[in-house]
């Protein structure tokens, strides 16, 4: 089919993919010149205005999916069946509504204040006996344990900046857990 085309159209078609891919290598330049340059706290504004406003965490869509495949595949295969969670950098509460459908009883906590709202509103519509809580940005919570498991989403671990940070946010989430 390609070869029925003109010369002019198959360069053109050509031409979009490649300058769909520079594009993206442009914008991702463009994102990691600013991560490199914001401080940790301009980072954090960035983070929570952005969330803040987000159509896709604040809403039903996204929140009611469950959880990813391959999220459903790490908790079926890491974490027996029924016990105590606590979920951080929970957002809109997507994964706490997730859990609790599958017979956890979970603790979501999230640094974003709407996103708690909107997350806590959810859980009590779908009539899920869950709740999260605001925890300052790169802690664990400060009680509530003892939990049988842990997770951190990616999100939460990612905007943690430098290893002191991250190292007390697991020794706090490590408080909160039996031995073993």
């Amino acid at each position: 089919r390609l070869r029925q085309m003109s010369l002019l159209a198959r360069f053109y078609l050509r031409e979009q993919a490649l300058w769909k891919r520079l594009r993206g290598f442009g914008e991702a330049a463009h994102t990691g010149a600013w991560l490199g340059l914001l401080s940790p706290r301009a980072l954090h504004a960035v983070d929570q205005a952005f969330y803040a406003r987000s159509r896709t965490y604040l809403g039903d869509a996204h929140n009611l999916k469950g959880l990813l495949p391959w999220e459903e595949k790490a908790v079926r295969e890491f974490f027996p069946a029924g016990g105590r969670r606590v979920l951080i950098g929970a957002g809109g509460g997507r994964e706490v509504l997730a859990l609790a459908r599958m017979g956890y009883a979970v603790d979501g906590v999230e640094c974003n204040p709407a996103l708690v709202a909107y997350g806590n509103e959810l859980l009590a519509r779908e009539g899920v006996d869950a709740r999260l809580a605001v925890v300052p940005r790169d802690r664990a919570p400060g009680s509530g344990g003892p939990y049988d498991g842990a997770i951190v989403g990616w999100g939460a671990y990612m905007l943690m900046m430098g290893r002191p940070r991250r190292v007390g946010f697991l020794r706090g989430l490590r408080a909160l857990l039996p031995e073993g």
